[in-house]
Parts: C-alpha cells; sequence; structure tokens
C-alpha cells in the first residue's frame, strides 16, 4: 500500500512538472517585427488536452544589458506561425500584452531593466519577446508558463492487485463583477472584501479620462487589508491603462481596497 501511495505521489507531481512549461533565449539585435535574427524569443504554448486553466506566465529579463524590450501576445489566426516574422506568409497578427512586476508594481508592456513580470496569458496561441531597440546585451529571456493540472484520472496497480485511483481538475470559476467608481475622491473604500475562496483577482484602470469617465485620465490606487492611499506610498498605482492579476499560485485573501483623486473615477475588477 505504501509503494503504491509513493508511485501515485511520483505521478501527480510528474504531472504538475508537464503542467509547467519553460523557454528562453537571448536577445542580441533589434527590430520592428522580428524578421532579424536574435531581436525576438518566442514562446509558443504547447498543446494541451484539457483546459489549461487560468494560464499564467512569468517572463523573465536577466544580464547586464543596454535596450528596449516589447512584450507582445498572438491569438491568431487559429492556422498562423508564431514563428514568421510579421507581414510573412501565415504571419499571425500580434499586439502588445502588459505584465506586472512580481512582487507588485505598475503593469508594463516593455521593459528596460532586468525584473520578472507576471502576464495573464489564457486563450493565447504564443507570445514573444522583441528587442525593439539594443545597444548591447546579451538580453537573457526565460519565460515560465504555468497551466495547472488538467482534468482526469490516474490509477494506480498495487502490488497486491488494488488500485488507487485519483481525479484531478484544473482551477476553474465564474467572475464576480467588482467594478465600480470611487464614491468619494481621496478616500479609500473596499473593492472586494476578504475571501478565503478567492482564487483570482483581476483590476484594471481605465485607460482614457472617457472610460474613467472624468475630466482627465489618472492613476488608480490598491492596497491590501489597509487603506489604499494616492500619496502615502504604500499602494501600488495602476496607472490610465494598468492593470494588476493575481490567478493561481499565491493569492492573497485580504481585502482589496482602491482610490482615486477624482470622485466618480470607474474602474474594473473581476474576481472568483
Amino acid at each position: 500500500m505504501r509503494r503504491s501511495v509513493l508511485i501515485l505521489s511520483l505521478l501527480l507531481f510528474t504531472l504538475i512538472l508537464k503542467a509547467q512549461q519553460q523557454k528562453g533565449g537571448s536577445l542580441t539585435a533589434s527590430s520592428t517585427d522580428c524578421s532579424t535574427a536574435g531581436s525576438c524569443v518566442l514562446y509558443t504554448f504547447p498543446s494541451v488536452p484539457t483546459s489549461p486553466g487560468p494560464g499564467i506566465t512569468n517572463i523573465q529579463l536577466s544580464g547586464t544589458f543596454s535596450g528596449t524590450v516589447q512584450f507582445e501576445q498572438t491569438s491568431g489566426p487559429t492556422s498562423c506561425d508564431p514563428s514568421v516574422a510579421n507581414g510573412g506568409t501565415n504571419a499571425c497578427i500580434w499586439a502588445s500584452i502588459t505584465g506586472t512586476p512580481i512582487g507588485g508594481g505598475t503593469a508594463v508592456s516593455s521593459a528596460t531593466t532586468a525584473n520578472t513580470w507576471q502576464l495573464f496569458t489564457g486563450g493565447l496561441i504564443a507570445i514573444r519577446a522583441r528587442a525593439s531597440a539594443f545597444s548591447s546585451g546579451p538580453i537573457v529571456v526565460a519565460f515560465t508558463s504555468t497551466n495547472g493540472v488538467g482534468a482526469g484520472v490516474v490509477t494506480v496497480q498495487g502490488s497486491g492487485g488494488g488500485t488507487i485511483s485519483v481525479t484531478t481538475s484544473p482551477v476553474t470559476g465564474t467572475f464576480t463583477d467588482r467594478s465600480g467608481s470611487i464614491s468619494t475622491g481621496g478616500t479609500s473604500q473596499t473593492l472586494a472584501s476578504s475571501n478565503t475562496s478567492r482564487k483570482c483577482i483581476v483590476i484594471e484602470n481605465p485607460a482614457s479620462a472617457t472610460t474613467q469617465g472624468i475630466g482627465a485620465a489618472e492613476s488608480l490606487f490598491i492596497n491590501f487589508t489597509s487603506s489604499a492611499s494616492t500619496s502615502a506610498g504604500t499602494s501600488i498605482e495602476l496607472t490610465p491603462g494598468g492593470t494588476y492579476f493575481m490567478c493561481a499560485g499565491a493569492i492573497t485573501t485580504e481585502q482589496i481596497n482602491v482610490v482615486a483623486t477624482t470622485t466618480g473615477h470607474k474602474y474594473t475588477g473581476k474576481e472568483f
């Protein structure tokens, strides 16, 4: 029986490792479309037989370098080839994607310094790091994508003839809308109450004055448990168009608070 449990544990550990995919490379040149060798590092998501779940990918830039790296994504067309440069035969349609620095901060779609960013990549075909400017390097790029363990049944045959079966399933859920607007400018308010069952939280500060519903676009600030502040340096600032998300892996269960300078400032929030 103990041997069967050990084998089952090893199989489950193998499934988890397979759910975490890693790839990387180095940037040594720049381009506008990846047509120059060494200007892009591509990560095409592996096909999986089951739902990949929330889909979180970390992109890490390291090394001593001078340059600018663009974060880009494609979701199709479904028959496209991500390795083809923009405009080539069967090329994909690429667009910017934002990532939030590990440890918190403003979401960005490009970077000039070494760090690690977390990207929400569910439903995408591929992502890439493209050097739009390069002076020295190389710029070392590493992708780590976590899809979660897919749905299925693992069955282990015991030495005595019996079997042990364990059903695995991806993390799934239905988003609850936490969107709203600032009731009183400069005063912290609750976006989402503490929730020990929380699996994912996504917060976006709309990109323009029109979508924020105010006269001029401004930043939104978020904090956990404690009040959010526009000036105390204790809150995470989302500039216009910035997104903050925590899904899979580490996720806070704390109350989430928001604040902005102007009354009526609209924000978007989703939780499950």
